[in-house]
This record gives C-alpha cells, sequence and structure tokens, in this order.
C-alpha cells in the first residue's frame, strides 16, 4: 500500500493487527481505533457512518480510491491530446477556409474599385 495510506485517528500504517476500513464520509480508520469508538459513529468527523474494510474484496468504487492515478492521468492526458490535435485541425482548416474567401473577397473588392475609378473617368 503507498505510504499515504494510514489511519486517520492514530496515523498508523495497515499492519496484520491494524486493518484499514473506509467510512462512506471518506475517513481511514484502523481497527485498534474503530474499537475505541463509538458504533456507526465516524472518530474523525463524528457523523453517522458505516465502514468497508479495506481488501481485495473492496467495492470498485473503494478500490479505485486507492489506485495509482499516474497511469490514469496518462491515459486521460492522451486522450485529451487526440482530441485537442483534431480540434486544432479542423480549426485550421475553417480559418485556411476563411482567409482565402477573405482574400477572394478582398481581390473582388480592389477590381471593382478599379472599375468605379475606370467609370468615374
Amino acid at each position: 500500500m503507498p505510504n499515504w495510506i494510514l489511519c486517520n485517528v492514530c496515523f498508523h500504517q495497515p499492519s496484520t493487527s491494524r486493518q484499514l476500513a473506509v467510512t462512506n464520509c471518506g475517513h481511514i480508520i484502523c481497527e485498534v481505533c474503530f474499537q475505541k469508538g463509538n458504533k456507526d459513529q465516524c472518530l474523525v468527523c463524528k457523523a453517522q457512518c458505516k465502514i468497508q474494510p479495506l481488501s481485495n474484496k473492496s467495492s470498485p468504487e473503494v478500490k479505485a480510491l486507492f489506485t495509482d492515478i499516474e497511469p490514469i492521468c496518462k491515459r486521460y492526458c492522451s486522450e485529451i491530446t487526440k482530441v485537442l490535435e483534431f480540434q486544432e485541425r479542423h480549426r485550421k482548416r475553417l480559418l485556411a477556409y476563411y482567409k482565402q474567401k477573405s482574400e477572394k473577397m478582398e481581390a473582388s473588392l480592389q477590381k471593382m474599385k478599379g472599375e468605379m475609378q475606370q467609370m468615374n473617368k
């Protein structure tokens, strides 16, 4: 387990004598501290709560809270980069289209100005 996973009451790391559990209010409490407190009450925030032992049998939602975020960040950054690159390519194409259209309109305007000057003479 990562070194940041500690009991939020005694700040001991998990061991065979100190199994950790997570509360539905988001705190981590070891068995030793939980035994000292009131049943169904969080020792940290005093809210009514239930606990779920941390183990391989924990729910996927609880396991997700303790996973290494680096691979998740890499995956999402990669996906975000692909989306940004795709959108940027299409923005550039649109900008090039409008630039070309603007240049054609500018050329037409210059031509019309020249014709008007010819007509005024």
